[in-house]
């Protein structure tokens, strides 16, 4: 297990080494097409071949990689921040009302998914980036105030935060001094399996035509424009959704590894 952990650890580096380069590179010598170079198999100038229209599909899966990425980071941090700061506010006030509220409000926010959202945006506005981080960023809300209420009530039921609210401190002085660091270990935890199932949804929505368009790439977009060539070049469908799959294990796996280092028991 500590084995396939590491090996998760080794594959997100990977993986984010890859996407920031994707990020900064220059698309336009990757996406422009090449109609006369189409279909070419795996070769020296080709790593992985060629596309329907004669891209360089490495090129295209490193692009992919980096709009995959910053699309799941900023979409877990700006769902994980919402719901993280309206839980501890909720908490400190200490209303059960706004407690069960909060609950109420997660079980019906968690019932749309990020697919569903991404419908009701795209009926306002064109899909895209923003279209995709806010669905996904909506899904995460619920998500993360649900943790962040359940890890502080259980944190202050410990004996020390209990010996120190009898000494007169209050629950800000107890969250900042007790709290803030067991809290964010647990998030960030969380923050690795949502930045996988943020890499999933992008991709979900790409495929169905509510994600990021042209001039943009998505490994999602890829598997939907070659899904008609799969039986003649299955290159085209093999080398997204091994880097689809990959990624989300690679987070799953380092979320596994982070909570054995940080020694966060179940």
């Amino acid at each position: 297990m500590q084995l396939m952990q590491r090996t998760g650890v080794f594959l997100a580096v990977v993986f984010i080494i890859i996407a920031i380069i994707g990020i900064w590179l220059s698309p336009d010598s990757i996406i422009t097409p090449e109609i006369h170079q189409r279909f070419q198999p795996p070769s020296a100038n080709f790593w992985l071949g060629t596309d329907q229209y004669g891209r360089d599909i490495f090129g295209m899966l490193v692009l992919g990689a980096g709009n995959s990425l910053l699309i799941s980071v900023c979409a877990v941090l700006g769902g994980g921040f919402v719901g993280s700061i309206l839980a501890v506010l909720i908490w400190m006030l200490g209303i059960k009302t706004l407690h069960k509220i909060l609950n109420f409000i997660s079980h019906g926010l968690m019932a749309f998914p990020a697919l569903l959202v991404a419908l009701v945006l795209s009926a306002y506005y064109q899909p895209g980036f923003i279209t995709v981080v806010t669905a996904i960023a909506f899904y995460n809300i619920p998500v993360f105030a649900k943790i962040t209420l359940a890890i502080l009530g259980q944190l202050q039921r410990n004996d020390y935060a209990k010996a120190a609210m009898a000494l007169g401190q209050g629950k800000g002085g107890i969250l900042m001094k007790h709290h803030l660091k067991p809290l964010f270990a647990i998030l960030i935890i969380q923050f690795a399996v949502q930045v996988s199932f943020a890499i999933l949804a992008e991709a979900g929505l790409s495929y169905l035509g509510f994600g990021i368009n042209y001039p943009y790439v998505s490994w999602g977009k890829m598997l939907f424009d070659s899904q008609t060539f799969i039986y003649d070049n299955p290159w085209l469908v093999i080398w997204p959704g091994i880097c689809i799959s990959m990624a989300i294990l690679a987070f799953q796996l380092s979320a596994e590894w982070l909570r054995k280092k940080l020694d966060i028991r179940d």
